[in-house]
């Protein structure tokens, strides 16, 4: 768990992240990843995705996914943290940080699959980067960022998905097994969909980024509820929300990993 402490308008907020994964089966072609990174005293990065391959059963369930690790450095290294400068400028900046990224990761990876004849992993990704009170979100693939604001969830992502990405709840058993991602970090496609939003946050907003082993088998409104748990004066602990939210999976669709990332921001009277 981390804190930072953000000014805004010459208001003072307290920053909370914290992010969780659960471990399904083994072996298993997909595996989830979670980062939470503070940045310096206002600014902070989560980022969750899957990394798929076929070489799982060669590695031991506790590894880093590898190809999710250098992502997130190439991120650090290009534009983050974003410089000062007007508010349609440091989007710029996350923007184009954001598709040079991802651009450079899809060849690295491309490279390997044709070096190891298609068996090179592929990628999904989201990034919300937190900075002063500004929210900045990358998307590629279809994991999902939602924003929990007067009790309201508000999903921030679209899915990049042949199924339809209209909220709705459980659909099968192993819902791994019924969707294909359209785009993966990786993949032999060579123009990615990659989604980019910028917007302010406000004191007791509460950002969610998880994987489809959560959102497929947990109800939007099941999320909402969990999510709320963070907020107001009696507020867990985001490792207490993020047990809540596991729970809330289903036994039978646990077949498959499940990660999530959390921030909260509260004003000073509920410290």
């Amino acid at each position: 768990m981390m804190r930072a402490q953000s000014t805004h308008d010459e208001t003072r907020f307290w920053v909370d992240a914290d992010g969780a994964i659960q471990l399904g089966e083994r072996p298993y072609k997909e595996h989830d990843y979670v980062f939470v990174g503070e940045r310096d005293a206002s600014r902070c990065a989560l980022l969750v995705g899957r990394e798929i391959r076929d070489d799982w059963d060669q590695r031991s369930a506790e590894e880093d996914t590898p190809a999710a690790v250098r992502v997130m450095a190439r991120a650090d290294e290009l534009f983050l943290p974003l410089a000062d400068g007007a508010r349609a400028e440091r989007l710029d900046r996350f923007s184009k940080g954001f598709r040079q990224v991802v651009t450079e990761s899809q060849g690295e990876l491309q490279r390997g699959a044709k070096d190891r004849a298609g068996e090179a992993p592929s990628l999904t990704l989201t990034l919300a980067y937190i900075d002063r009170l500004r929210l900045y979100v990358g998307h590629v693939g279809d994991d999902r960022c939602y924003l929990l604001r007067n009790g309201q969830l508000h999903r921030m992502t679209t899915d990049h998905t042949v199924v339809s990405s209209a909220p709705r709840g459980p659909r099968v058993n192993d819902p791994m097994l019924s969707r294909k991602v359209l785009n993966v970090i990786g993949g032999f496609a060579d123009d990615l969909e990659m989604e980019t939003l910028a917007m302010d946050l406000e004191g007791d907003d509460i950002v969610c980024l998880c994987t489809p082993g959560v959102w497929t088998a947990v109800s939007e409104s099941t999320i909402g509820e969990v999510l709320a748990r963070a907020g107001g004066s009696s507020a867990q602990p985001l490792s207490a929300v993020a047990d809540a939210m596991f729970r809330a999976v289903p036994e039978k669709e646990r077949r498959a990993d499940r990660a999530a990332a959390f921030a909260r921001f509260r004003r000073p009277a509920e410290q």
